[in-house]
């Protein structure tokens, strides 16, 4: 337009610039706009953005080395429907079973450190008012773990309920 305008013609309104300027302008715009939109509409699935579906492990699982693993901080809680109460009988004060259990454990090793991880687990059990009942039901060894209880003594507390009942 500039040089049209220097060849000594007018360009005072729209209606003064010819028609073949017109033409370049509207390509130019039409060509920028179908730039402006291949770069807000993704042109391949390469350039969608990428969804991440995180997928836990079963807790109920068999761990896939020989040997197996110690249960982790959320090894997983069994169903109840699967914990047949009928069956364990404790015929002392709801207390009183918490106490002894953790003594009968505490028998059963002689490392201090393990006795001292089954009375943390018995204080935490007594603390929180549970009945050994409900613990043997949910069987959240995790619920120990994640206070400070190492994994096998977790482990122990929470399965062998039932051998030391029967054993009474």
């Amino acid at each position: 337009m500039v040089e049209y305008a220097e060849q000594g013609n007018e360009l005072r309104s729209h209606r003064d610039v010819p028609p073949y300027i017109l033409d370049m302008i509207y390509e130019k715009e039409r060509l920028g706009g179908e730039r402006r939109t291949k770069r807000k509409a993704p042109s391949s699935e390469s350039d969608r953005p990428i969804k991440i579906v995180n997928v836990l492990p079963s807790p109920y699982g068999h761990s896939t080395t020989e040997g197996g693993t110690p249960p982790s901080s959320n090894f997983g809680i069994v169903p109840p429907s699967v914990v047949d109460l009928t069956d364990l009988v404790i015929p002392k004060p709801i207390d009183r079973a918490v106490d002894d259990y953790t003594e009968w454990l505490c028998d059963q090793v002689e490392d201090e450190h393990w006795k001292a991880g089954f009375r943390s687990a018995g204080s935490i059990t007594k603390a929180d008012c549970l009945d050994l009942r409900h613990v043997y039901q949910d069987r959240d060894i995790g619920y120990y773990v994640n206070q400070g209880v190492k994994a096998g003594i977790a482990r122990s507390f929470v399965q062998d309920i039932k051998m030391w009942a029967d054993s009474l």
